[in-house]
């Protein structure tokens, strides 16, 4: 699913049979799925709800991931979703933005992020472009090799995950 130029307000963002059911810090019960492989964002004001993130998927063109957020997709939410890698972590990114693009105000709510290489990882390659005034909240990170890797963060609240069996670190911070 790849959404392109500016959202459609007659159409909603995808939206799981879980929107309310959150797999994080303090799970809801759920059942079946809506599952997806990748989901790359280019628009603004794009939230995920109550989705399955599965494996991921290396295009070849950008980084092998669950969710890949292009330059422009700010104010990105992602509430109540599981992001799921059974292979081998790899490269694979539960959650990325695009190297040199600015992300700003991404909000990563109540998910679970397990096996990946990093669960989320937030790139702000320079001063000019930084991560800036994202909220990662409620999430439990399960057996990847580092759970949030943020570059160049500024104004980033991080509050309330949990984390389990991250085989490297749990966060990473970067200042280029």
């Amino acid at each position: 699913l790849t959404r392109r130029n500016a959202p459609d307000p007659s159409r909603p963002p995808p939206i799981g049979p879980h929107a309310p059911n959150s797999p994080g810090v303090t799970p809801g019960t759920r059942s079946a799925e809506a599952t997806f492989n990748r989901l790359t964002v280019d628009s603004p004001n794009v939230a995920l709800r109550g989705l399955t993130i599965a494996e991921g998927v290396n295009d070849g063109i950008n980084e092998a991931a669950g969710v890949f957020l292009q330059g422009g997709a700010n104010n990105f939410t992602a509430i109540n979703n599981r992001f799921l890698r059974t292979g081998a972590p790899g490269s694979f990114r539960g959650l990325v933005n695009a190297v040199g693009t600015t992300n700003g105000n991404t909000t990563v709510q109540n998910n679970l992020f397990q096996g990946f290489a990093t669960g989320v990882f937030l790139q702000g390659p320079t001063a000019a472009l930084p991560t800036t005034g994202s909220r990662i909240s409620g999430n439990a990170f399960s057996g990847n090799q580092v759970g949030i890797s943020l570059d160049n963060p500024q104004n980033i609240q991080i509050t309330g995950n949990g984390f389990r069996n991250q085989a490297l670190e749990q966060i990473g911070l970067l200042n280029p």
